[in-house]
C-alpha cells in the first residue's frame, strides 16, 4: 500500500509579518520551529519511508527536524513550491522575482538531503517572473500526474512538505475538484494530509489535521 502525507510548513516569519513586510525566503519563527518539532514527534510514528522537501527556507527548515527524528533522507524538488514563486513585492502587477537559494547554498546547509537537479548556480527560481495562479495549477497537474505515475507504485509513506496554496491546487488536481477545494477551511502552518492509493487513484483519508499541536501553538 501507498500513502501519502502533504505536510505545509511551519509559521514563518512571513506569516507573521503584515504583507508589506515580507521578505522573499524568509526563515521559521520561534513558534513555528515548536510546529516543527511536534510536527516531527507525530510523524515519527508514522513509518515514513520518504521524504520531499520545497526548496523554500521554510519548508526546509520544517523538513529538518522530522529527516532528523526519522532519520531520512529527504529530496528537495524545484516543482513543489508555493504559487507565485521566489518574489519581492506585495502589490498585484508589482511582484519581481528573486533568484532563490542556490544548488551550493542548499548543499552546504542540507549537506546530506538530495537536490533536484533543476536546481542550480543562479538559485533554485532563477529570477523568473511571478507564477500566476494558472501556471501553478498546471504545475499542480504535472506534480499530481507524478505521484499518480511513479509514487504510487513505491510501497510505503511518501511526506511532502509544501505550502498552503500549492498545497490546495494539489489536493485539488488528486481529487479532480478544483472548485470545491478551497471551500474547506484554513490550511494551518504544519497542518498535515493524509491520502491512500487505491482502485488506481488517490482517495483522501484526513485533511489538514494539526492535532500534533496544541491549541497556542496552531496558527494560519
Amino acid at each position: 500500500m501507498t500513502y501519502l502525507l502533504l505536510i505545509r510548513h511551519a509559521q514563518s516569519n512571513n506569516n507573521a509579518q503584515p504583507e508589506h513586510l515580507r521578505i522573499p525566503d524568509p526563515g521559521l519563527t520561534d513558534l513555528g520551529q515548536q510546529q516543527a518539532l511536534r510536527a516531527a514527534q507525530w510523524l515519527d510514528q508514522r513509518s515514513i519511508t520518504h521524504m520531499y522537501a520545497s526548496p523554500f527556507l521554510r519548508a526546509l527548515l520544517t523538513a529538518e527536524p522530522i529527516a532528523k527524528q526519522l532519520k531520512l533522507p529527504v529530496t528537495i524538488r524545484a516543482d513543489i513550491f508555493e504559487q507565485g514563486g521566489c518574489y519581492r513585492g506585495h502589490l498585484p502587477g508589482q511582484e519581481i522575482g528573486q533568484p532563490g537559494m542556490s544548488r551550493e547554498e542548499i548543499r552546504v546547509r542540507f549537506p546530506a538531503w538530495l537536490i533536484d537537479e533543476k536546481i542550480g548556480a543562479s538559485g533554485w527560481w532563477s529570477s523568473r517572473p511571478y507564477e500566476t495562479h494558472e501556471q501553478a495549477r498546471q504545475r499542480a497537474k504535472l506534480v499530481a500526474t507524478w505521484l499518480t505515475q511513479e509514487i504510487s507504485s513505491q510501497p510505503g509513506c511518501h511526506a511532502i512538505v509544501t505550502h498552503g496554496d500549492f498545497k490546495q491546487l494539489l489536493v485539488g488536481e488528486l481529487l479532480s475538484d478544483q472548485r470545491g477545494i478551497r471551500q474547506w477551511g484554513p490550511i494551518h502552518n504544519t497542518s498535515i494530509s493524509k491520502f491512500v492509493f487505491k482502485n488506481g487513484r488517490w482517495t483522501l483519508d484526513w485533511y489538514n489535521s494539526a492535532h500534533h499541536l496544541s491549541p497556542d501553538l496552531i496558527t494560519l
